[in-house]
């Protein structure tokens, strides 16, 4: 929630990213999110250049890993945490594979990859290209 009082909305998202792309604001942009009903969030992004890994669909809630009984919390969510250990791990690694192996990975949830098509060669861009562990 904004200090304004609104809820960022997928819709509103996508707008924000073709006003920029129009205006030459960025190349590429690499979102990571880590949400309940993520797909949500990026089902309306069609601008060229923007890849958006989330992880959830809109479906489906995203659940937490590494429980804490001292503190009787959940310490990450399972995406998050797995994503992290992947980067950090293999740095070099496609975006590609950064989803495959996500996918794969995280059991609570269905992992998705939005915007793929217009983003560019994801087999080849690596992820140190946007993240640096």
């Amino acid at each position: 929630m904004f200090a304004y009082g609104d809820n960022l909305q997928g819709e509103d998202l996508a707008k924000t990213l073709d006003e920029m792309r129009q205006n030459n604001r960025f190349r590429q942009v690499f979102f990571l999110e880590d949400t309940c009903y993520g797909e949500s969030m990026g089902e309306y992004i069609s601008s060229p250049g923007v890849l958006y890994l989330t992880a959830s669909s809109k479906n489906e809630s995203a659940f937490g890993s590494n429980y804490d009984p001292d503190t009787d919390a959940w310490l990450s969510e399972e995406f998050s945490y797995t994503v992290l250990k992947i980067i950090s791990g293999y740095p070099t690694l496609s975006l590609e594979k950064l989803y495959t192996s996500s996918y794969d990975l995280v059991h609570g949830s269905h992992v998705r990859l939005l915007n793929y098509q217009t983003f560019g060669d994801i087999q080849n861009v690596p992820v140190k290209q946007f993240i640096a562990p």
